[in-house]
């Protein structure tokens, strides 16, 4: 429901669920794996985005995992841009002891995005939390500014580019 709304907000034309166990992801990641690969093999994107594997949420740690399996280039050789991304209050707030952070290194301008991400964002109303969470409103977009001023832009989100082919 709520990303139905998000998705109407940005526009967007597309999404698919996989009809996965929400906060259930990480029991048996061959039920992520088998679907994500067929859902990959019949629409055949060139680019793919997932979480982070260091993500402080089991789901995110899953599926970043699954994600990373079923990129293999000889089994997807259709995709050639894989990007990781941020999830704020999850990315930033698990202990990095043995691990290694998000590190940004590809910037898109969200200047002329900022206000429609932030309606967006909000639809999620159980996802929302107060100041300073991370995910409220005032955090959201303080990451977007300094993500922003990471790359000279007022306004930026950030991925890490895992792999690309020119």
């Amino acid at each position: 429901k709520h990303s139905m709304k998000a998705k109407e907000i940005m526009g967007y034309h597309e999404s698919c669920f996989l009809d996965l166990n929400d906060e259930r992801l990480d029991l048996c990641i061959q039920d992520i794996i088998i679907p994500l690969e067929d859902y990959l093999i019949k629409t055949r994107p060139q680019i793919v985005y997932s979480p982070f594997c260091n993500d402080n949420n089991q789901d995110h740690q899953a599926v970043a995992k699954a994600v990373q399996v079923v990129l293999r280039p000889s089994a997807v050789p259709f995709v050639e841009r894989w990007m990781i991304f941020e999830t704020p209050s999850s990315t930033d707030q698990g202990p990095l002891v043995g691990t290694f952070g998000f590190q940004a290194n590809v910037y898109y301008d969200i200047g002329n995005l900022i206000d429609k991400k932030l309606k967006a964002i909000a639809s999620y109303e159980t996802e929302s939390r107060p100041y300073p969470n991370p995910r409220s409103p005032d955090g959201i977009k303080a990451l977007a500014m300094k993500r922003g001023m990471e790359c000279g832009l007022d306004y930026a989100e950030s991925f890490m580019l895992a792999r690309e082919k020119v």
